[in-house]
């Protein structure tokens, strides 16, 4: 099974018409997802039992925005982290100080671990 290619970035939230939440490509052009669909009613409370709808609206908007901060950041993040990891590789630690810090904080391991997360092969 081959993998196929998520929609060309950067994505950006905005609100439709209708006051949806959703996501889509740099200039709006590819339509990604819907972050949440609140419904008000006339007494002003959503689907999730809030009462204060302009509260759920505010962490929805949040959500979103959070979902395409991490979206848009992925590769540059991905390639810090690849780049540190070959720096371990070729440069070392350093002094023995240096190393035995590195070493104590699982530096490389926590690096390896968030590459594994990102989905991304591991050295």
């Amino acid at each position: 099974m081959s993998k196929g290619k998520h929609t060309k970035l950067p994505w950006k939230i905005g609100v439709t018409s209708d006051n949806r939440t959703v996501v889509s490509s740099g200039m709006g052009k590819a339509f990604i997802g819907i972050v949440a669909d609140v419904e008000v009613d006339h007494w002003k409370e959503s689907r999730r039992g809030d009462k204060d709808v302009d509260a759920v609206r505010e962490e929805i908007n949040a959500n979103g925005a959070f979902i395409v901060k991490a979206v848009n950041s992925h590769d540059q993040l991905v390639k810090a982290l690849k780049l540190a990891q070959s720096q371990l590789e070729y440069c070392g630690y350093g002094d023995a100080w240096e190393r035995e810090c590195a070493e104590e904080a699982d530096v490389e391991g926590k690096i390896d671990e968030a590459l594994k997360a990102a989905g991304e092969e591991m050295k």
